[in-house]
């Protein structure tokens, strides 16, 4: 690895064109930008409930969702809320409970009613709700004080209701996890269960069954299964070997049972049984995997929820359908369990779960069927957790983890923003992605937990070159979780790589056409960054335990002593100082609470930070630090600057895991949480500033004996950050005045400075001039830009001027570049 840089004319003196400021911290110039919700609920719906608010009026039905989830699209909304097919939009009941809802239901008067683990009502005043709430139009009233969990409600055709759960008592009347109110008065249905309740359903004589954890019910012996004739409990000839999860009854007045069971009374029936009044009998071969919804659609054919991958040996992922004779999958199922299941009024099935997974476009927490997915909403919405972040050399940003959505676009783990729109990248990672580099041809390398991407096998690791997928040869024997570009092109990645010489475990190196090993090899590499000197940094593991190791491209050494805990974040300042982040309280033996920096010499504490983990690292253009992690009472995200940390607003609800820079004046932040900054912004948000640094190019330059003189800005004037630009077009041999000014101007040049080509015009005034002298035809220059708060938005002007020269250093000609107006921002 090269640690050549290239020559620079530094123009520090720039400062003493502008007014005497003191270094401090900025105006208030960043903000979280407004971010977007998810297209259906962030979490669990477990229950699913249709609802005609008005009745025979004119209002139209509504879906109404249970669960555990604290937005609905892009509102807050807790635990239960309403969604209208009609303006495919969530109705909020009142923003919902504070916890739970397993159960729902609709009395024949029409009210409803939730029942679950909660308390409280979720917005003020906080009503007390007692786990069993109704909803009185405006807002959610107690309807009974349950001493534990309700986990089903069921209306009786006489007005009853039962409730079923985890309880042992009902507004002070004991009754052990299955109670019935018989005008308005509650009694207990014998002596309950031993154990939860999960399932309720009554049967077209009026027996009541209960299914669940159960092994006694009136205290005999009725594993998971038993019914109650209004004075007593009994089995049907037997029961279930294991748990079970779900009941319907049919409208053929046949008993459906779904769990975990294999056998029902000695019948081989796998997740799912048949009882029709006297026997027991299998779905065909049943479901390889726990049934925890059923729904029988009008046409008769019956759909079945839960934790399975197939349904009568064939692929099914969490979900399928029943003919009345073979099973199917319903388009691609889902990839992770089912809870609940509805028909609606027109034959759409909706779907509820957790994060689900079904296509293009994709939903999350519920989503619609009927003969192809959908979401309920088609918001600029995010679904799912992001793990990793990142931007290319041309703004192009990259976000991948566990995700099924991002920007309101189905993805398949990772996608892709170009001029401010999401799509997916390729077809579909059957595992979540934890890394993803570009490399310099632009191909994009992604790294995870998957073993095929687009169908191709791919083990960890696969390469993307804008049409299809391929694999990395034999790829890693395990998770790929980090990787980096060297500067020579090649791919570095942390796992475990077959190269010709056998396995190099820890770190592999990719050439373009094989792994090897990068001598001596690291166990246990948790990061890394590529240092401005071209020098790998490593967060992981030494002879020592955890430690940083810096690699220069012959040989490894630790960045003093051992930490005292794993490294999950490396990365540089401006000033050549390293900064660890992860799980450790010492760095090198010193303190050094979750974050640390290296100075050279030592590891140096950064107080009154993070108090928890630190996820990642990321270093603004200004160079002030981020970190982000699991350090809850600081909003879980930092800024480092001027030797201060101070918090990004309210910070955010859950933990960030990824974190990447756009010099354009964006911080991108992925990961586990639903807000930032108070405001809704699922699983990614945008710190953006409101005072962007910017460049403009005025005039054209002109010719000389190098060809057309051009300067182009290769970085934006940040404060706090070093303004870069490059000459180019420029004799082998000149010297090159750099022209600084706070004013434009147009005057040719040669009525100032003669010989030199008509063309040639100063476009700067001359405030400050620096000289240097030109390199194979270029040049670079630079200038720091102070931290100081009137600096923001102030322009200035640059321009080159070359005086060129003969090989015996003999005057030729003056000539000009184009200037460059470049406007002082903060982030």
């Amino acid at each position: 690895m090269s640690k050549q840089r290239a020559g620079a004319c530094t123009t520090a003196a720039v400062v003493l064109l502008l007014p005497s400021l003191v270094a401090g911290l900025t105006a208030q110039c960043a903000h979280w930008a407004p971010g977007a919700g998810v297209p259906g609920v962030a979490g669990t719906v477990h229950t699913m409930v249709r609802w005609d608010p008005d009745g025979a009026g004119p209002a139209a039905e509504l879906i109404v969702l249970g669960g555990q989830f604290t937005i609905a699209g892009d509102q807050r909304e807790s635990g239960v809320v309403a969604y209208s097919p009609v303006s495919s939009s969530f109705v909020s009941l009142a923003g919902g409970v504070a916890g739970t809802v397993y159960s729902l239901a609709v009395d024949a008067s029409g009210s409803l009613l939730a029942g679950g683990d909660f308390s409280f009502a979720a917005v003020s005043p906080f009503a007390p709700l007692g786990r069993l709430a109704q909803w009185d139009g405006t807002s959610w009233t107690p309807y009974a004080n349950v001493a534990g969990t309700v986990r089903r409600l069921l209306f009786e055709p006489n007005g009853d209701l039962v409730i079923a759960g985890e309880f042992v008592a009902v507004d002070g009347v004991a009754a052990t996890n299955v109670a019935r109110r018989v005008g308005g008065v509650w009694s207990p249905l014998g002596s309950g269960t031993n154990q939860l309740v999960r399932a309720l359903a009554r049967l077209p004589g009026g027996d009541l069954v209960v299914g669940g954890h159960f092994v006694t019910a009136g205290g005999s012996n009725l594993p998971y299964l038993a019914r109650w004739n209004g004075s007593s409990w009994s089995s049907f000839g037997g029961g279930p070997d294991k748990l079970v999860t779900s009941l319907l009854t049919t409208t053929a007045g046949e008993l459906l049972v779904g769990g975990h069971f294999g056998h029902v009374a000695g019948v081989a029936a796998s997740g799912i049984a048949r009882w029709n009044g006297s026997t027991w009998s299998p779905l065909g071969a049943g479901t390889a995997g726990g049934v925890y919804s059923m729904c029988e659609v009008g046409n008769g054919e019956l759909y079945v929820g839960g934790e399975f991958a197939t349904a009568g040996g064939v692929p099914a992922s969490n979900f399928a359908k029943w003919n009345g004779s073979a099973w199917s999958q319903p388009g691609s199922g889902t990839t992770s369990p089912v809870h609940s299941l509805l028909e609606a009024a027109g034959g759409a099935l909706y779907v509820g779960g957790g994060f689900l997974t079904y296509g293009q476009p994709s939903a999350v927490g519920v989503g619609r069927y009927q003969g192809a997915w959908s979401p309920l909403t088609a918001s600029n919405a995010t679904g799912g957790p992001i793990r990793v972040l990142h931007v290319d050399a041309h703004g192009v940003a990259y976000a991948a983890g566990t995700t099924n959505v991002i920007g309101g676009t189905g993805v398949a783990s990772i996608a892709r923003r170009v001029a401010g729109v999401w799509s997916a990248l390729g077809t579909w990672l059957d595992g979540p992605a934890h890394s993803l580099v570009t490399l310099p041809n632009g191909d994009v390398v992604v790294g995870g937990e998957f073993t095929h991407a687009g169908g191709v096998a791919a083990a960890h690791i696969a390469r993307w070159n804008g049409t299809t997928w391929s694999p990395l040869a034999a790829g890693s024997t395990v998770t790929v979780r980090s990787m980096v570009v060297l500067p020579d092109g090649d791919l570095l990645a942390s796992g475990t790589f077959a190269t010709a010489s056998g396995y190099a475990t820890g770190l592999g190196r990719w050439d373009g056409a094989q792994w090897s090993a990068l001598p001596p090899g690291q166990l246990g590499v948790h990061c890394m960054h590529v240092a401005a000197n071209g020098d790998l940094l490593v967060g992981g593991y030494s002879n020592s335990g955890a430690a940083v190791l810096r690699f220069d491209g012959i040989a490894w050494t630790q960045l003093g002593g051992a930490m005292g805990g794993n490294v999950l974040a490396v990365t540089e300042l401006p000033d050549g100082s390293v900064v660890a982040g992860g799980m450790f309280s010492t760095a090198g033996g010193g303190p050094g609470d979750f974050v640390a920096r290296w100075n050279g010499t030592t590891w140096l504490p950064m107080p009154g930070g993070p108090s928890y983990f630190v996820d990642d690292l990321a270093v603004l253009p200004g160079g002030d630090l981020i970190a982000a992690g699991r350090f809850v009472g600081e909003g879980r995200i930092l800024r480092w600057r001027g030797g201060v940390w101070s918090q990004l607003g309210t910070g955010l609800d859950g933990t960030p895991r990824a974190l990447a820079v756009a010099d354009a004046g964006e911080l991108l932040v992925g990961g586990e949480f639903t807000t930032a900054d108070g405001a809704i912004s699922a699983y990614l948000a945008s710190y953006r500033s409101s005072c962007p640094a910017s460049v403009t190019t005025v005039g054209v330059g002109c010719a000389g004996s190098g060809g057309l003189t051009s300067y182009t800005a290769t970085s934006l004037p940040w404060l706090g950050a070093t303004f870069r630009a490059h000459g180019s077009g420029l004799p082998a041999s000149a010297f090159v005045l750099t022209v600084t000014g706070l004013s434009s101007m147009s005057l040719p040049l040669g009525s100032l400075l003669q010989p030199a080509p008509p063309q040639c015009t100063l476009l700067v005034s001359p405030d400050l001039l620096a000289v240097a002298f030109t390199n194979a035809g270029a040049i670079d220059t630079q200038w720091p830009v102070p931290v100081a708060p009137a600096l923001i938005g102030a322009s200035l002007q640059q321009q080159i001027v070359v005086v060129e020269v003969d090989a015996a250093m003999q005057f030729v000609q003056w000539t000009s570049s184009n200037a460059l107006t470049a406007t002082l921002g903060d982030f």
